[in-house]
């Protein structure tokens, strides 16, 4: 089943935040960048940012598994 997501980008992130937020965003995005100020931008193809989280509202982001949201580039994570 298709949620339409797979539309803004190829790739499936996990972006943990802060409490106030949440734990966890799942988002599909071709790109993930940290700006200069901090700023966490998920960026499509073409370079439109479909996602921004300001600085000090994320602290960690990593390249997920699409079917359990594992981290696919660690082998072991406790």
């Amino acid at each position: 089943m298709t949620r339409g997501t797979e539309k803004y980008g190829k790739f499936f992130w996990n972006i943990w935040v802060t409490e106030e937020l949440g734990k966890q965003i799942s988002v599909m995005a071709d790109e993930l960048r940290v700006m200069d100020n901090g700023t966490l931008l998920c960026l499509s193809e073409k370079g439109y940012a479909t996602l921004a989280i300001a600085p000090g509202r994320w602290f960690a982001y990593y390249a997920a598994s699409v079917i359990d949201g594992g981290a696919v580039s660690v082998e072991h994570w406790d």
